[in-house]
């Protein structure tokens, strides 16, 4: 189930994947903008049945040359989730020729 935000409002949750040395976010989460965020027009020209934006953001803590800690932000749009790929391969019945009898791989001798 997919976490429910606030329009305008984001969440932040710490990296659970993030190793020592490794350039993983410290933090990642999300944040959704309403319809229209950041059109300067009139709202009226706003078109009807547009979606809220949501918006990954990942970030970093960091320190600078001089030691003082600081925070760099990263935000995109969300990756798709991955579809896994039937493999076609897989559910074609394969034939295999040996002396003058054909068997399926499918058959099994049990």
């Amino acid at each position: 189930m997919a976490l429910e935000i606030d329009q305008s409002k984001g969440v932040l949750f710490p990296n659970d994947y993030k190793t020592e040395g490794d350039n993983q976010p410290d933090f990642r989460g999300e944040i959704e903008l309403p319809p229209g965020y950041g059109y300067t027009g009139p709202k009226e020209n706003i078109p009807e049945g547009i979606s809220p934006t949501r918006l990954r953001i990942v970030v970093w803590d960091n320190t600078s040359k001089a030691g003082k800690p600081y925070r760099s932000i990263e935000v995109n749009t969300p990756k798709p989730p991955k579809q896994k790929e039937a493999d076609s391969s897989y559910y074609k019945p394969t034939s295999t020729t040996t002396s003058n009898t054909t068997t399926s791989k499918t058959e099994l001798p049990f």
